[in-house]
């Protein structure tokens, strides 16, 4: 099984969170019914986002770990 990317994970985790912003403001607006529902998918998916970017987050900075290659580093000040 080959292991997951982590600018994939962060990816997901970006566009879950766009749906748990977007769908409350569709309900605030008047576009979709506020259900229980409704609720419930657009907080599951800002949760499950921010877990999903926290995670890519952490596997990217343990992957250049010690490598002296970090993903935020400019590259003079690479070694």
């Amino acid at each position: 099984m080959r292991p997951i990317s982590p600018w994939r994970l962060i990816g997901v985790g970006a566009v879950l969170e766009v749906v748990g912003v977007a769908l409350p403001l569709l309900m605030v607006v008047g576009v979709l019914p506020s259900t229980w529902v409704l609720n419930g998918l657009a907080f599951l998916s800002g949760v499950i986002g921010l877990f999903l970017g926290y995670l890519g987050v952490t596997l990217m900075v343990r992957l250049h770990r010690g490598r002296g290659d970090a993903p935020f580093t400019p590259p003079e000040q690479r070694r």
